[in-house]
């Protein structure tokens, strides 16, 4: 049995279309679970589009991690499969989660990565190109909310998503995940689709910041120095972003420089 979890915090004016890519899927879920954080009461026209529909009202503002992590625990399924409430999925997304449970009967499977950009859905990324724990450490090459299925059990052995990273919760659960010895599936022809919101950031610079921040305190002691660097680049851009100070930005433009050496030797 397969369900879906739809995490949502006050976004009416998306999750109607994210909800109906589910529903109208060629192979349906055993259910669909919203877990609502916001303030908003679930529309009923969204609760009627489907009897597999059920809504669960949590603490407002709790995170999209325990939205998530809550929605796994009330579910019956045996994998579950996420969706952000502003995201959709190709049409045949459940029916090729089936195949690949039998086929392969996985612990965590990374759908390919889609945008959708006025009107037109374009190439994104493809974790498959870069499958390493070495690589989510440096860098986020497809693994958001809305790409991934797990086994239901194995996501709980390994403790769900991280409530306390501020971002990358996502790629965080695949490295947990990995070091456990899971099995991981990239599965390049499932598409997820991003939609792209014109003057919309979820995720300004000082979100951005404090996220690799986390991050970096949580994984540092699992990276290379080269990953170390890496990251510290990272943060030294948003600091300077955020405070316009130039030594931030000539710490920025030297671990640059010396990383493109190092990558080019």
């Amino acid at each position: 049995m397969i369900s879906v979890v739809i995490p949502t915090c006050n976004r009416s004016e998306y999750l109607l279309s994210s909800v109906l890519s589910v529903v109208e899927q060629s192979v349906q879920p055993f259910e669909v679970i919203i877990v609502n954080n916001g303030t908003q009461e679930i529309d009923k026209t969204i609760q009627d589009c489907s009897p597999l529909i059920k809504v669960v009202n949590i603490m407002p503002f709790a995170g999209v991690s325990q939205a998530r992590n809550i929605g796994v625990i009330v579910s019956s399924g045996k994998y579950i499969a996420f969706l952000d409430d502003d995201d959709l999925w190709g049409v045949d997304y459940i029916k090729k989660i089936s195949s690949y449970i039998q086929e392969t009967n996985f612990d965590l499977l990374v759908a390919r990565v889609d945008q959708l950009k006025d009107g037109e859905i374009v190439s994104f990324k493809s974790s498959a190109k870069f499958p390493l724990i070495e690589d989510a450490l440096k860098f986020n090459p497809g693994y958001v909310g809305s790409s991934l299925v797990v086994k239901k059990s194995s996501f709980l052995k390994a403790g769900g998503f991280d409530v306390k990273l501020i971002t990358s919760e996502d790629k965080s659960l695949f490295i947990s995940m990995s070091l456990l010895s899971m099995k991981v599936v990239h599965a390049s022809d499932m598409q997820t689709i991003l939609r792209q919101h014109d003057g919309e950031r979820l995720t300004n610079s000082l979100t951005m910041l404090k996220g690799i921040e986390c991050f970096y305190f949580k994984w540092s002691d699992k990276m290379t120095l080269n990953t170390k660097l890496f990251n510290k680049c990272k943060l030294y851009r948003y600091k300077w972003l955020m405070s316009k100070n130039p030594l931030y930005l000539i710490l920025y433009s030297i671990l640059r420089i010396y990383i493109r050496i190092v990558d080019f030797i």
